[in-house]
């Protein structure tokens, strides 16, 4: 069961993140005005969901006490709510109903152009996703920073080539900053020994300082 929902998602995570998938126009640059809005609406739900799983995984533990009280459900901030409000407002649907084999009630938009269509299907498929708790699996990958859709919890990279492109630069890094603390602490000891040196010539007795050497070195 658990490798068959993970092809699932897998087929799922290659229909949305490439060819004409829903998120293709999410990743155009430079991202429109319209489109910054629905990356920071992407943002605010993954925040509240992030917030509210933690809570109901405090609440879960609480409950196992006897005495413990439920109390109310604390979710997020309130204005996180407010601001995921307000850039939804700009989207409007209707219910209608249709004849089999379409599902029982569904929802329709007036889309003036491709454009309006694509946003409109965009938040419908969003609001699908956090209805299901599954918003986390919404984000930017590590390396190039495009959307895309998980297909586990623990996917930082939106494919193997970023994964690999990512970690050769990270370890170029460190290899440089190996060589850079190298060259740093030999350029110390040197400052040191000319210090050194400094003070034996201003003493009367003139003497020549030299660092220490490792045996047959």
């Amino acid at each position: 069961m658990r490798m068959l929902r993970h092809k699932k998602r897998h087929q799922i995570a290659l229909a949305l993140n490439r060819g004409f998938g829903i998120l293709v126009p999410l990743n155009k640059k430079p991202p429109s005005e319209r489109t910054r809005k629905l990356e920071e609406l992407v943002r605010i739900l993954r925040e509240i969901e992030r917030v509210e799983g933690v809570h109901a995984a405090v609440e879960m533990q609480l409950r196992q006490d006897r005495d413990y009280l439920p109390s109310e459900f604390e979710g997020a901030p309130n204005h996180a709510y407010a601001k995921a409000n307000e850039i939804l407002a700009h989207f409007h649907w209707s219910p209608r109903v249709a004849s089999p084999p379409n599902q029982a009630y569904s929802f329709t938009w007036r889309a003036r152009t491709r454009r309006t269509d694509w946003e409109n299907k965009f938040v419908f498929w969003l609001l699908n996703l956090r209805a299901r708790g599954d918003v986390c699996l919404l984000r930017n990958c590590r390396n190039c920073r495009i959307w895309f859709y998980a297909v586990t919890n623990h996917q930082a990279y939106c494919t193997n080539r970023c994964r690999q492109q990512f970690h050769s630069r990270d370890m170029g890094f460190k290899d440089n900053r190996r060589l850079y603390m190298r060259s740093y602490r030999k350029k110390e000891k040197l400052r040191d020994l000319a210090a050194l040196q400094s003070v034996a010539r201003d003493g009367k007795t003139v003497r020549t300082v030299r660092p220490r050497t490792k045996k047959g070195g």
